[in-house]
């Protein structure tokens, strides 16, 4: 099957290395820029390079031509349009204000030009994608601190912020200020690190600039711990292989650590760079890579899921390209059909108070039925743990003293959903914690053919719950969990709880289960409730 219709989202794409000789030279008519160059083949011919510098002073040569708003919409579209083409459904797309601000170009012209493009795009439901606004390193953090202030007058145009340009010898910690000038602005953070600079410079980026994302990465693989780190995180590398041979940061593609970086279990993409300059757009690459590393077809599928998980997309947008790559690696022709008079694949939420046994329970049945556990509470705290965005997030809201914000659950969990409820099943731990949860989420779900089939609750009154929490309590070392404490969180469940009870009986999918006896007991009433079902 043609990996240009692998659906797939692209990460790391410099929309100034887009700009194919052709372009470069109708715009330069159109602006009256004399070029460098005698012609198109000129240009073409001259897209050979030895290192990164190399690479950088032709590509700001050509930018020059890019002048008006009007011009980076013809930019952003051309590169759209072959995108799509290329299977590519959502895109973040990098720009690089600094070197238009010095020709005069207003930062509003390069942002409002390319933001049209995108704007037409996700109107015509092709595509969906963000703007990142990229400081350039090797122009220092103050005009870091300076090109952001001046692009606040656009910010709700703007998705992030990275850094590229000329990595060694400007290692990303000297941009803290600027970083947390962007989080603070509420804009989503990447950076360039380990293509040609040090993996020390991965951990910079991590954990002084507390990026979401790291660009190339690369170099990562000569640290193990480095690599554990990654792996242990979760953090996204957005790799991309034929830029990293055509600059010589790796020798042959066939050497590359892209299979390594998978083999390790990191969550790497491929994206292309500069497409125009490096010899391939995004399923060019993923041709080429295919080819020469020997990848099959579920390394592939994984690529793809790995970009759309790896994404600033919203959780519903995941949920939906998440399922187009799945229909791409399991054709429906191809899928085995459910035996004639099987049972449904289990899809259960379980309701309960603290300490009616959720988790254990979740657990069980997860084990006797062959499906997913999904415990909203379980990755929180690996989120947290982790100091992920969602995980910062989730811990400020905590440490103001507020639930966790609905959106964040929702974000987190509701990809998982998707893809455990369209394989075996799953039972629901945590999830959806509110009506307007179960409202937000059950059209998905529906579309996606995972909804809930049955909700069930753990049904005891806080005095045979006391017990409970209090050893637990104790055995974990909170002492602020006092029998009045405990007694107030269990009467504010119960008061929230209950529009969430009413939600599913409406739809005749509660079920209530006794739970104030032993373990036990309470497994032989949900299996009896199950298999009745």
């Amino acid at each position: 099957m043609s990996l240009t219709s692998l659906p797939k989202a692209e990460l790391h794409l410099h929309i100034e290395g887009t700009m194919e000789p052709e372009l470069v030279f109708e715009l330069a008519a159109r602006n009256h820029v004399t070029l460098p160059f005698a012609d198109v083949e000129d240009l073409r011919d001259r897209y050979v390079f030895a290192d990164l510098q190399s690479f950088l002073n032709l590509y700001y040569a050509a930018m020059d031509v890019l002048r008006t708003a009007d011009d980076f919409t013809d930019l952003a579209r051309a590169y759209l349009d072959r995108a799509y083409d290329q299977g590519v459904r959502h895109v973040e797309m990098f720009f690089d204000p600094q070197p238009h601000m010095d020709r005069g170009v207003p930062i509003e012209a390069v942002i409002d030009g390319l933001r049209a493009a995108l704007d037409e795009v996700e109107q015509a439901d092709r595509m969906s994608g963000g703007l990142i606004l990229c400081f350039l390193r090797d122009r220092g953090p103050d005009e870091a601190t300076a090109v952001l202030a001046v692009a606040s007058s656009r910010l709700g145009s703007l998705l992030g912020v990275g850094l590229d340009s000329a990595e060694v010898g400007y290692p990303p910690g000297a941009f803290r200020d600027a970083y947390a000038q962007a989080r603070d602005l509420g804009l989503h953070t990447v950076a360039h690190a380990g293509e040609e600079g040090p993996p020390a410079y991965v951990w910079e980026a991590l954990d002084v600039l507390g990026v979401e994302r790291i660009d190339h990465g690369i170099r990562s693989m000569e640290d193990p711990e480095l690599v554990a780190r990654l792996r242990r995180d979760r953090i996204p590398l957005t790799v991309c292989p034929l830029s990293n041979v055509r600059l010589g940061a790796v020798e042959r593609l066939d050497l590359h650590p892209l299979a390594r970086m998978l083999d390790e279990g990191l969550m790497v993409t491929v994206n292309s760079d500069d497409p125009a300059y490096f010899g391939g757009y995004v399923s060019d690459n993923y041709e080429a890579c295919a080819r020469e590393l020997d990848l099959d077809h579920n390394q592939l599928s994984l690529l793809a899921q790995n970009s759309v998980n790896a994404s600033f997309a919203p959780a519903e947008r995941k949920a939906t390209l998440l399922a187009e790559i799945d229909a791409w690696a399991e054709p429906a022709a191809a899928q085995p059909q459910r035996p004639a008079g099987a049972a449904p694949a289990l899809r259960l939420l379980l309701i309960g108070p603290p300490g009616s046994g959720k988790g254990t329970q979740g657990k069980r049945l997860a084990e006797r039925y062959s499906v997913e556990h999904i415990a909203a509470g379980d990755l929180l705290r690996h989120e947290v743990e982790a100091q992920s965005d969602i995980g910062r997030r989730a811990s400020d809201a905590m440490k103001r003293g507020e639930l966790v914000p609905d959106d964040l659950v929702f974000e987190l969990v509701m990809p998982k959903v998707i893809a455990a409820g369209k394989a075996n099943g799953y039972v629901l731990d945590g999830f959806p914690r509110s009506v307007s949860q179960a409202e937000e989420g059950r059209p998905i779900a529906e579309e996606n053919g995972v909804a809930v089939t049955m909700a069930v609750r753990l049904d005891a009154i806080p005095d045979e719950l006391m017990p409970r929490l209090l050893a637990r309590a104790q055995s974990e070392g909170r002492i602020d969990d006092t029998p009045d404490v405990i007694r107030a969180r269990l009467e504010v469940f119960n008061e929230e709880v209950e529009p969430l009870l009413d939600f599913y009986r409406a739809r005749g999918l509660l079920v209530t289960i006794d739970a104030s006896g032993s373990p036990d007991d309470v497994w032989a009433q949900l299996q009896a409730a199950v298999e009745s079902s």
